[in-house]
C-alpha cells in the first residue's frame, strides 16, 4: 500500500511537471516572432547608439564637439542623416532653411475634397536639432533624431498599413550659436522666424541668407517663407530629448513624459553709486553700488526659494540665476561707481514667473532707495511657457508603461526559460545519482520515505530560488518640467506638442561629459516606437483641461 501511494505521488508530480513545461513552451516565442524581436533589438537598440557615435565625429573644432548652423561639420552630419533616413525607407528632402526631412508616408488613400482633389493629411511630426553648442555633448538634440529614424524604420517593417504620415525633422539650428537667435529651423517650419534674424551676422561677417547660399540653398526671404509647411498638415509634434537634469536619475527611471517647458524672463539690473577712494572715504559717507547689488542678489535668492505663492515648489519649477556680475571701474582701491548684473527667471507657470519678476524689480528698487542710489531694471528677454498637450502626454505615458512592462516581461521569460533548463539538468542529475550514485554513501537504515522527502525538498528549493518570482510591478515615473528651451517651444505655436525625456548621467549637458547609456537610448526608441503604433491626434476643439497654475 505504501508503494502504491508513493507511485501515485510520483505520477502526480510528473503530471504537474509536464503541465508546467507545456505552459512554458506556449510562452516561448515562435520563429517568426523571435526573428521580429531580433530585428527590433538591432534597429531600436544597436543602431541608435552606433549612429550617435558616428555623429559625434562630425565637428568644426579639433579638440571638442562643435556644429554650428550649416557649418562644414553640420553639412556632413546632414548627409549622414539623409543616408540613414533613406535606409529606413523614408522620403527624404531638405528645405530652404536647411532642415532635413524624412517622411514615412501613409499607405491608406487620402480623403478627397468637394472638388475631388486629394486633401492634405495631418502628419505626426517627430524630431529634434542637429546643431550643438561650443564644446557640447553628442546626445543633446541628435538623440531625438536618430531615435525617431529608428522608430520609423521599425514601424515600416512591422506595420505595413498606416493611416497618417510620420514626418521626421532634423532641425538645422536650435542653439542659436552662430547668429544669436534660437530655433531658426523650427521657426521656419511654422512661419514664426523673427524679421531681425536677416540682419544678424556671424563672427566672419556673413549674414543668415549668405550662410544659406554658401550651403547651396537659395538664400532668399521668399524661399524661407516657402519652407513653412501647410497648416493643414500640422497634426502634432513629439520630441525625444535628454533630460539635462537629475530628476530621472535620482528616481531611477530611464524615461518620462514632460508636463511643460518653463517660461523665461531675463533682466539686466544697473545700480549707480558714487565713485571714490577706497582709503579716504569713510564707510558712513559712501554710496557704494556693489554692496547694494550684493544685497539684491541675496534677496532674489530668498524670493525664488519660496516658489509660487500657495503653490508647490517642485510643481512650479521656479529657478532664478544671477549669471553675470560686473563692477565699474573694477579696481581694487576704488569704490564701485556702477554695478551691473543679470537675472534669469524661469517657471512653468507664466503667472508665477511674472509675479516673481515684479517682486524682484520692487525689491531692487527698495534697496536702492534705502541706500540713496539710482537703479534701473531692464527686461532683455521674455518667452512664455508651454504646457504639453495632455492627451498626447497621456499617450506617451501609456507607451512608457507598456514598454516597461514588455521589457520586464521579456527578462522574466528569459529567466524562467533559463530556470527550466537548469531544473531539467538537475532533475536528471538527481535521478542519475539515485540509480548509479556512490554506494559508500548509502545508509541501509534510511527509509524510502526519507529519500523521497529529500528529493522533494530539493526540487521545492530549486523552484523557490531568488530572482524573478512573480510578474514585475510597474511604477510610473513622475511627469517632468523642462527648464531649458526646446524645438517643441517653437512648434507649439502651430500644433499640439509633447516631449519624452531620457535620463542624463549626473544631469550633465552642454558639456563633453554629457552621457546617456545605451540601455536608456534603446528604451526611448522603444517607447517612441510603441507610441507611433497607436497614437491618435488630439481633437480639433479647444481642450477643457485647465492646469491649476492658470486658475484665478
Amino acid at each position: 500500500q505504501e508503494q502504491e501511494q508513493e507511485q501515485e505521488k510520483k505520477q502526480r508530480l510528473e503530471q504537474q511537471q509536464q503541465a508546467q513545461q507545456a505552459q512554458q513552451k506556449k510562452q516561448l516565442p515562435t520563429p517568426e516572432r523571435k526573428q521580429v524581436e531580433e530585428y527590433l533589438d538591432h534597429v531600436l537598440e544597436d543602431q541608435p547608439v552606433r549612429r550617435l557615435n558616428v555623429l559625434g565625429t562630425f565637428s568644426d573644432a579639433a579638440g571638442h564637439l562643435e556644429r554650428q548652423f550649416l557649418s562644414k561639420a553640420s553639412m556632413e552630419a546632414h548627409s549622414k542623416i539623409k543616408e540613414w533616413m533613406a535606409d529606413a525607407g523614408l522620403r527624404v528632402f531638405t528645405d530652404a532653411a536647411g532642415n532635413i526631412h524624412g517622411v514615412l508616408d501613409a499607405t491608406t488613400p487620402a480623403s478627397l475634397d468637394e472638388h475631388g482633389e486629394k486633401m492634405i493629411r495631418k502628419e505626426m511630426f517627430v524630431g529634434s536639432h542637429l546643431d550643438t553648442v561650443i564644446d557640447g555633448g553628442m546626445f543633446d538634440g541628435s538623440l531625438g533624431v536618430v531615435v525617431a529614424i529608428a522608430a520609423a524604420k521599425a514601424l515600416r517593417r512591422t506595420h505595413p498599413v498606416r493611416e497618417y504620415n510620420i514626418h521626421i525633422i532634423g532641425f538645422s539650428d536650435e542653439e542659436g550659436v552662430r547668429f544669436g537667435s534660437t530655433f531658426l529651423g523650427s521657426r521656419a517650419i511654422v512661419g514664426t522666424l523673427p524679421e531681425d534674424v536677416y540682419d544678424n551676422v556671424d563672427k566672419q561677417g556673413a549674414t543668415f541668407l549668405q550662410a544659406l547660399r554658401n550651403a547651396g540653398l537659395p538664400g532668399t526671404k521668399e524661399s524661407i517663407e516657402q519652407a513653412k509647411l501647410p497648416k493643414q498638415s500640422f497634426g502634432a509634434y513629439v520630441e525625444v530629448h535628454i533630460e539635462q537634469g537629475k530628476v530621472l536619475e535620482l528616481g531611477g527611471f530611464p524615461v518620462a513624459a514632460v508636463a511643460g517647458i518653463a517660461g523665461q524672463t531675463r533682466l539686466k539690473v544697473i545700480i549707480n553709486g558714487v565713485q571714490g577712494h577706497a582709503g579716504t572715504t569713510p564707510m558712513v559717507a559712501r554710496r557704494d553700488s556693489t554692496p547694494a547689488a550684493a544685497e539684491a542678489v541675496l534677496e532674489i535668492e530668498k524670493r525664488c526659494k519660496k516658489g509660487g505663492v500657495g503653490e508647490a515648489l517642485p510643481e512650479v519649477m521656479l529657478v532664478c540665476t544671477v549669471g553675470e556680475f560686473q563692477i565699474f571701474p573694477g579696481a581694487t582701491n576704488v569704490i564701485g561707481a556702477r554695478t551691473t548684473f543679470s537675472v534669469d527667471i524661469r517657471a512653468q507657470s507664466d503667472r508665477v514667473r511674472k509675479n516673481v519678476v515684479q517682486d524682484v524689480t520692487r525689491k531692487v528698487q527698495l534697496i536702492c532707495r534705502a541706500r540713496g542710489l539710482e537703479c534701473k531694471v531692464q527686461r532683455t528677454h521674455e518667452a512664455s511657457g508651454v504646457t504639453m498637450d495632455r492627451r498626447l502626454t497621456k499617450q506617451l505615458e501609456d507607451a512608457c508603461d507598456r514598454t516597461t512592462e514588455e521589457v520586464h516581461r521579456r527578462a522574466y521569460d528569459l529567466y524562467m526559460e533559463q530556470q527550466r533548463i537548469q531544473r531539467e539538468e538537475e532533475d536528471y542529475n538527481d535521478e542519475y545519482n539515485d540509480d548509479y550514485g556512490d554506494f559508500n554513501d548509502f545508509d541501509e537504515d534510511q527509509s524510502m520515505d526519507s529519500t523521497h522527502r529529500r528529493r522533494s525538498n530539493n526540487k521545492r528549493n530549486r523552484h523557490n530560488r531568488g530572482g524573478f518570482t512573480r510578474e514585475p510591478v510597474i511604477t510610473r515615473p513622475p511627469t517632468l518640467v523642462s527648464g531649458a528651451g526646446h524645438d517643441a517651444l517653437a512648434m507649439a505655436d502651430a500644433m499640439p506638442v509633447a516631449m519624452l525625456f531620457v535620463r542624463s548621467k549626473d544631469g550633465k549637458s552642454h558639456s563633453p561629459d554629457e552621457y546617456t547609456s545605451p540601455e536608456d537610448i534603446g528604451m526611448s526608441a522603444r517607447v517612441l516606437y510603441k507610441f507611433l503604433q497607436t497614437f491618435t491626434f488630439p481633437e480639433d476643439e479647444e481642450s477643457d483641461y485647465v492646469t491649476y497654475y492658470d486658475l484665478p
